[in-house]
C-alpha cells in the first residue's frame, strides 16, 4: 500500500476568472482520498493537492484523483459560472506504508501548465464564503453531477450564440415537461423571474419571454432580426440563462 498525494492544476479560460484563497476539504465518499488542498496559482490556475492514507498503486491514485478534480472542476463551473477547463496532472509523492524501511521510496513526476488567454474580471472569494463553498465542494454525488459537468461543457464555449442555445436546450429538458416544450420552459422561466422581457409572437399569437424568443429567431424567420441582432441579444442575455438553469438543476 501507498500513502501521499497526488496534484493537479485546474485551468480557468474565458473572460471570467475566480481567485481562490488556501482551503481544505474533506471528501468522504472516496474513503481512499482523505483531504484536497485548494487554492488559486494566478487568476487563470488552480492547483489541487490530493491525499490518499492508504491506496493499491500510484495508478489508482492518477485514476481517483482524475475523478476527484473533474468533480470538483465541475462544481465550481457551476457555482461561479466561469469556465473550468479539464484538469492537468502534476506532481506527486507517495511512500510505501506496507513495508516498513528506513529510506521508503517516493515517487514524483511533474507536468507543464500552458498560459491561456488575459482576464477581463477576476471574482475574489473572500475567507468568510469559504465554508460555503466547502458545503459545496464536499457534497455527496447526486444525480445532479451529470448537469453539473454538461453546465461545465457549455460555459466553456466562446461563442455567445452556442452558449445560449445549449443553455436553452437543458431547460427543454429539465422544465420543458415530458414533450420538451417551450411554453413549458417560459413557465418556469416567470416563476423564476416576473419580470422578465416578454416579446409577442405573431406566429402563435402569444408573448412568450426574450429567451425563447431569441432561441427562435435561430430557426425561424422573424421580422425585424438580424443574424447579428440575435447574437448580440443573446450574448446580453446568456448569463441570466445561465442563472435559470443553475436554478433547475438545482430542483433535482
Amino acid at each position: 500500500m501507498l500513502r501521499g498525494y497526488q496534484c493537479y492544476t485546474i485551468p480557468l479560460s474565458g473572460h471570467y476568472s475566480v481567485k481562490i484563497p488556501r482551503f481544505e476539504i474533506s471528501l468522504r465518499t472516496f474513503r481512499t482520498g482523505t483531504k484536497v488542498e485548494i487554492a488559486s496559482v494566478d487568476d487563470r490556475h488552480i492547483s489541487l493537492k490530493i491525499g490518499f492514507d492508504a491506496i493499491s498503486t500510484q495508478q489508482d491514485a492518477q485514476s481517483l484523483g482524475q475523478v476527484i478534480a473533474e468533480q470538483v472542476a465541475d462544481r465550481l463551473a457551476f457555482e461561479h459560472k466561469i469556465a473550468v477547463n479539464d484538469p492537468i496532472m502534476g506532481d506527486a509523492g507517495f511512500e510505501r506504508i506496507d513495508t516498513v524501511t528506513p529510506n521508503s521510496p517516493v515517487f514524483l513526476f511533474s507536468t507543464t501548465v500552458t498560459p491561456v488567454c488575459s482576464v477581463e474580471s477576476t471574482k475574489e472569494i473572500g475567507e468568510q464564503q469559504i465554508p460555503s463553498l466547502k458545503a459545496i465542494l464536499e457534497g455527496p454525488e447526486t444525480n445532479q453531477a451529470v448537469y453539473y459537468s454538461q453546465f461545465r461543457q457549455i460555459i466553456r464555449y466562446e461563442d455567445p450564440v452556442a452558449r445560449f442555445m445549449q443553455f436553452y436546450r437543458m431547460l427543454l429538458s429539465l422544465e420543458g415537461g415530458p414533450n420538451h416544450t417551450q411554453n413549458a420552459v417560459d413557465t418556469f422561466i416567470v416563476s423564476q423571474e416576473p419580470t422578465v422581457t416578454m416579446v409577442f409572437n405573431s406566429h402563435l399569437n402569444r408573448n412568450e419571454t426574450i429567451y425563447t424568443s431569441l432561441r427562435n429567431e435561430i430557426g425561424h424567420e422573424i421580422p425585424g432580426s438580424t443574424p447579428e441582432s440575435t447574437r448580440q441579444g443573446m450574448k446580453a442575455n446568456v448569463d441570466a440563462l445561465a442563472d435559470h438553469v443553475k436554478a433547475a438543476i438545482s430542483k433535482l
